[in-house]
């Protein structure tokens, strides 16, 4: 893929999940924008090899925990696995998550902001 941008991958090894950096592949130019965003809000993309021989890959956040994450079998499939997360990545919904917001707790959120509205508008 010829002007991608090569992706860094934190791979888990075992058997006690020692983390290593990897480069496997790189990444077209339409996932480049969700790959740095997801990267500057504390984002990583993470794979281990488990005991079936199928691959996990995650998005995820060293702190929050995965966010979207495949099985797949080594090889062609990582690289595909990879540019269908961040082809798919919802990147506002990622800076949430990373910053340890829920969805509950946007929800109740606007609840309140509702409520002193409504309070401001009846007095």
């Amino acid at each position: 893929m010829a002007g991608g941008r090569m992706v860094r991958v934190t791979q888990f090894m075992p058997p006690n999940g020692i983390e290593r950096e990897c480069f496997p592949t790189d990444i077209p130019e339409r996932c480049e924008t969700a790959y740095i965003d997801m990267m500057g809000a504390g984002g990583r993309i993470t794979a281990e090899v488990l005991t079936t021989g199928e691959v996990s890959l995650c998005i995820e956040h060293p702190v929050h925990g995965d966010f979207a994450c495949e099985l797949v079998m080594p090889g062609p499939d990582i690289h595909h696995a990879i540019v269908r997360m961040l082809d798919g990545l919802d990147v506002d919904r990622f800076r949430d998550f990373a910053r340890g917001i829920t969805e509950e707790e946007t929800a109740r959120a606007r609840e309140i902001v509702e409520e002193h509205e409504r309070e401001k508008r009846d007095g």
